[in-house]
C-alpha cells in the first residue's frame, strides 16, 4: 500500500511504482469534503500522467420523526446502501447519526438510488410489541424505509415506530 497527497495544483505521484514492472494496481481516492471518491482497478503504470476528475458530491438530508407523537427521534443511527451496486465507485454502507433534533445529512454521494435504513426503528404503520424475553415482535409492517436519490430528493421526513421500552412486557 502506498499513499500520496495532492499538491496545491491537484497533482500527486507515487514514487515507488516502476512502470517497467508488468504489474497492475488498484487506485482509491477517498471522498473529500466536497467531492466523491473514486476506485479504479487494474491500473497499469505509465510514464504519462493519469488524469482523474472528481465530481462534486451529492447530498441527502432528512429528519427522523416518531410516527405516534410527531416528535423528532434524536441520535438515530441512519444508513444508506446503494440499491444497485453494479457501477458504484465506492461500494459499501454509508452511515450517519441524527442530531438532537432528528436531522441527518449524507454528503459526497454518487448520483444513485440508495436504500435507507434506521437501526432499532421500524417503518410507519408497523405494529411492534415486546415479547416476554425482552425481544421485539413485529406483527405488521417491516424495516423498509424509503429509497432516496440525491439528485431528486428534497429533505426527506422518515416516520418511524419505536419498539416499546424493555420493561413494558
Amino acid at each position: 500500500t502506498a499513499l500520496a497527497r495532492t499538491d496545491r495544483n491537484g497533482h500527486f505521484q507515487f514514487d515507488n511504482v516502476d512502470p517497467k514492472l508488468n504489474a497492475l494496481y488498484n487506485l482509491t481516492i477517498s471522498p473529500g469534503k466536497r467531492t466523491q471518491g473514486v476506485s479504479m482497478k487494474d491500473c497499469e503504470p505509465t510514464a504519462e500522467p493519469l488524469k482523474i476528475e472528481l465530481k462534486k458530491g451529492r447530498v441527502v438530508k432528512g429528519t427522523v420523526i416518531e410516527d405516534s407523537t410527531g416528535k423528532p427521534v434524536p441520535y438515530a443511527h441512519v444508513r444508506l446502501t446503494p440499491t444497485d451496486q453494479t457501477d458504484v465507485q465506492n461500494v459499501g454502507v454509508i452511515e450517519a447519526t441524527a442530531d438532537a433534533d432528528g436531522h441527518f445529512t449524507f454528503s459526497n454521494l454518487e448520483s444513485l438510488d440508495y436504500d435507507l435504513e434506521i437501526d432499532d426503528l421500524y417503518s410507519e404503520g408497523s405494529k411492534v410489541t415486546r415479547n416476554p424475553d425482552g425481544g421485539v415482535d413485529v406483527e405488521s409492517g417491516d424495516h423498509t424505509f424509503p429509497k432516496v436519490n440525491p439528485d431528486t430528493t428534497d429533505p426527506v421526513e422518515v416516520r418511524v415506530v419505536k419498539p416499546p421500552p424493555k420493561n413494558s412486557v
